[in-house]
């Protein structure tokens, strides 16, 4: 199997919070880890570019974006959590999502190279 048929989703926060973290700063932290899984061979969704800035432009509610996001989770192999992920309602909710449907979740780069690597090199 290859690294490239595996689809990892990005959780983290996404809103401001009151330590600093910015929208904006929370998307570029989002967009690197995006970056780095494509570059090391993976498919990755991204729901904070999928949707930058949809609370200006984009006229629904928070559930919506949620509902939308778990579904695109049910479609992935694994999720990845950024490090702010404890910050974010939505991610906690994300989480508990891909546990329930016994998707695995990595909290490091390397924890998702050292599994995957097994698991492409077994062929299944």
């Amino acid at each position: 199997m290859s690294k490239r048929n595996l689809v990892i989703y990005i959780s983290g926060a996404y809103m401001g919070n009151d330590k600093g973290a910015s929208i904006d700063s929370n998307i570029a932290l989002a967009r690197q880890a995006a970056i780095e899984l494509w570059e090391k061979g993976y498919t990755c969704i991204c729901p904070h570019l999928n949707t930058a800035n949809f609370e200006v432009d984009c006229n629904i509610s928070y559930n919506d974006y949620l509902a939308g996001d778990i579904e695109i989770i049910k479609r992935c192999d694994a999720v990845f959590a950024l490090p702010n992920y404890k910050e974010s309602k939505g991610a906690d909710i994300e989480i508990r999502e891909a546990l329930a449907h016994n998707l695995p979740i990595f909290f490091l780069m390397s924890e998702l190279e050292e599994y995957y690597e097994s698991v492409c090199s077994n062929p299944r």
